[in-house]
């Protein structure tokens, strides 16, 4: 099995990666604004729609790689939706006479779709509906619709004080019955894709990391020289570097609808929000005071991999699904 990317794909990738540079030190509302415009521009929300509805058929193993990118900035803005779930979604249903009208808005961006998640303890919440026209919800294989303004925003805030999780109390209204097996297919690739957000959070974090190590000194000499400053910069590469592999073996798992494909997209989440949660904390400890303010973007990117694991794939729900398969003998070995 070659997981190796394509030239176009690490050609896509690297287009991104200059468009999150260009960024700098934008705050975050005022970057997600520039961001989503060129994003727009290039067709990032294209990436997985059907040639027939006017996008590019590429496959997950590439949008993986241009999530990553968009992950190692500090970001508010939905991505794995965008790029990822819903494409994914009418991907395969589009040409159901029921969904082809939500697939060809959605293709031509004429309208922006919010994906309403089921939040451990705390009911169905959606992400950002305040950039959305209609809410989609793929509960139970069945696929219904809510307009945005249904929907009202939580009391519960992120680590950077905003607002990013909706709720509703209103009815949806039914589309129609999905095909066995869609929303898990859905779920899959969206948690492949959040695990590459959240390895480029890991990253940026620990290039921020080290970058301060190079540049501080104490006591006549860089803090990097310490050995304890050492470690925790190895531990964090050790768990970034043991993780990215999951990624594209989850990603083809799911293109290709193995039967390991659920579980390899858990781990691939688990295991790269872990580390990056380690990195991001070993980068405000190297940082020391000043790591926990907005003069660096570690509280940005903390929020963001809290945010992304929590509503995709919560560590308690993920370690219940790998045991369970483990215990009913459907784990792949």
């Amino acid at each position: 099995m070659d997981l190796t990317p394509t030239p176009e794909s690490l050609d896509i990738r690297d287009t991104v990666g200059a468009l999150v540079s260009e960024m700098g030190t934008e705050s975050i509302d005022a970057g997600d604004t520039m961001l989503r415009e060129r994003a727009d521009e290039l067709g990032l929300s294209l990436l997985l729609v059907p040639e027939s509805l006017g996008g590019l058929e590429l496959d997950l193993s590439t949008a993986v790689l241009v999530l990553e990118m968009l992950g190692r900035r500090p970001t508010r803005l939905p991505w794995i939706t965008d790029i990822v779930a819903v494409p994914t979604l009418f991907s395969n249903i589009g040409h159901l006479s029921s969904v082809h009208p939500l697939a060809e808005a959605s293709a031509s961006s004429s309208q922006r779709f919010a994906l309403a998640r089921p939040i451990q303890h705390r009911g169905c919440r959606t992400q950002r509906v305040d950039l959305a026209d209609a809410v989609l919800d793929i509960r139970g294989d069945r696929l219904s619709t809510w307009t945005a303004h249904s929907w009202h925003p939580t009391t519960e805030r992120s680590l950077t004080g905003h607002v990013d999780l909706w709720t509703t109390d209103a009815d949806s209204t039914s589309v129609g019955p999905l095909p066995r097996g869609e929303t898990t297919r859905v779920i899959n690739a969206a948690r492949t894709a959040a695990a590459a957000f959240v390895l480029g959070a890991a990253r940026a974090a620990l290039d921020l990391a080290v970058e301060h190590a190079k540049n501080r000194e104490q006591f006549g000499r860089p803090i990097g020289s310490f050995q304890a400053v050492k470690h925790l910069l190895a531990s964090a590469m050790e768990s970034i570097t043991m993780a990215a592999p999951l990624i594209p073996a989850a990603a083809h798992a799911s293109t290709t609808n193995q039967a390991c494909a659920a579980i390899d997209a858990a781990l691939a989440l688990r295991q790269c929000s872990k580390a990056a949660v380690e990195s991001v904390h070993t980068a405000i400890q190297v940082h020391g005071a000043i790591g926990y303010t907005d003069e660096t973007a570690l509280g940005g990117l903390l929020a963001q991999v809290e945010a992304t694991r929590d509503y995709w794939g919560p560590a308690g729900l993920i370690s219940d699904e790998i045991a369970e398969s483990l215990l009913n003998g459907s784990m792949p070995r």
